[in-house]
């Protein structure tokens, strides 16, 4: 299905590359036959392996027509002349995107001078936290292999049919790719930069979606893109080492174990508040704020918890905390502080799905990505004293890059939004003259009641 200009001869190599050549209408010589000229056979290849689009087969073909004329020599000048053109057409493309990319990435850094406090360990790190969005590709294409495959389990021939399904081996490459690319970020990056980042996975999904699934987006999702991409890039040029001046490795460790036991009843008092929404038959906005809100803070809380116990045992950590027994402890609290990461971010998806059963997805989502970016920049800025830029140019950039991938999350869902507000807007508008109807109904039936008290009290 790559050239949609079939020819109808029944040796044309259009024939192996679709298999629905039989069932359309004889069409006019496409000019890619190889049966026509010999000097063709050569150049027939080229439309199929050079992908780029109906520019490029249109040029191969009116070049193939320019090599049957008898002019040998005006034919080559325009075939030179189309080639450079077509070269030149794709190579600006690239070149102009390159050109931005560049742009975005080096002008805040001249800017604000921050290529003298940012460090290349830390640049990997925001890149590998922005790569552990492949896992989100991935899931998706493991939920369009297992389609038409078995349900999950542990028989010999159900994982032979998972293994030989090309999308639902691809997925989770891609898913197992993306969650070791986000536990290498959780060891360099700091939370308060890396949650973010990983809130703002809508991009990898977007460019997925247009390019492979060939979805097309609006001007309101590219504009979402656009902005989350952008504070993507000034949160990874405004990234600065830690100060180990002013850290106190114990401080940070007891102040994480108090937020720790303080998380616990704030999740039971949301899952009473749910449940009690839930028996009430309440509106489902509440819901899904509710579950939106409890799958936020467990991956806020859970990333924390998970990154604090991962960076703990890293050289500089233990080198600031000195010899002797203290190590020993220090590692074990920083192991407790892994396990109960990988806990509490093992529940975030019971509490989302139980919210997608009565809510929408779209708005949990939306809950579900605030919430942890806000509970990651919270963590890491107030409990663990990650380094905040210090220079104002440097903090007001850090600022800015918090608001974009903010705005960007709430642009991408502003239409859901709205409708949303505009709802419950209606409904609160409708509530007084609900109750003000009831208190009349109330208040007339207590009028008959007194009324006929005399009379109930006589025949009595």
């Amino acid at each position: 299905r790559l050239c949609r200009r079939y020819c109808p001869c029944p040796c044309c190599c259009n024939r192996r590359h679709c298999s629905r050549i039989c069932s359309l209408q004889p069409l006019p010589v496409c000019g890619l036959c190889p049966c026509n000229s010999p000097l063709e056979s050569g150049l027939v290849s080229i439309p199929f392996a050079f992908r780029g689009g109906q520019v490029a087969r249109r040029a191969v073909g009116s070049t193939l027509d320019t090599l049957r004329s008898k002019s040998w020599m005006g034919s080559l000048m325009r075939i030179l002349v189309r080639v450079a053109s077509l070269l030149l057409s794709v190579g600006l493309r690239v070149l102009a995107l390159l050109t931005l990319c560049c742009t975005l990435l080096f002008l805040p850094l001249l800017l604000t001078d921050s290529y003298r406090q940012s460090s290349h360990p830390l640049l990997t790190g925001a890149a590998f936290a922005f790569l552990s969005q492949l896992s989100s590709i991935g899931k998706g294409l493991q939920k369009v292999g297992v389609q038409n495959l078995p349900e999950l389990c542990l028989r010999r021939a159900v994982l032979v049919q998972y293994i030989a399904c090309p999308t639902w081996r691809n997925g989770l490459f891609l898913d197992l790719a993306g969650a070791v690319f986000g536990l290498a970020a959780l060891t360099i990056v700091p939370i308060s930069v890396a949650q973010p980042i990983f809130c703002n996975g809508l991009v990898l999904l977007a460019l997925y979606s247009h390019f492979h699934l060939k979805e097309q987006l609006g001007q309101r999702e590219w504009l979402s893109i656009s902005l989350c991409f952008a504070g993507t890039l000034l949160l990874a040029v405004t990234l600065v080492p830690r100060d180990w001046n002013q850290t106190s490795i114990e401080w940070i460790q007891v102040k994480l174990g108090l937020v720790l036991l303080l998380a616990a009843p704030l999740l039971a008092t949301l899952e009473i508040w749910a449940r009690r929404a839930k028996r009430g038959n309440a509106d489902r906005s509440v819901i899904e704020l509710l579950a939106g809100m409890q799958a936020g803070l467990c991956i806020g809380v859970g990333n924390a918890s998970l990154a604090t116990g991962l960076q703990s045992t890293s050289k500089s950590w233990i080198d600031h905390l000195g010899s002797g027994k203290g190590v020993w402890m220090h590692l074990a609290c920083a192991g407790a502080f892994v396990v109960i990461g990988v806990v509490t971010n093992a529940m975030h998806p019971i509490f989302a799905n139980r919210g997608y059963q009565l809510g929408r997805v779209v708005l949990i989502s939306t809950y579900m990505s605030l919430v942890s970016m806000a509970t990651g920049v919270f963590m890491g800025v107030v409990v663990l004293d990650e380094a905040w830029p210090t220079r104002p140019r440097m903090s007001l950039l850090r600022h800015i890059a918090f608001g974009l991938i903010f705005s960007g999350v709430l642009t991408l869902n502003w239409q859901n939004i709205r409708l949303f507000t505009a709802a419950a807007a209606s409904r609160s508008s409708q509530v007084p003259r609900d109750r003000s109807l009831r208190s009349r109904l109330d208040l007339r039936s207590t009028f008959d009641e007194i009324r006929g008290f005399p009379a109930l009290v006589t025949n009595a």
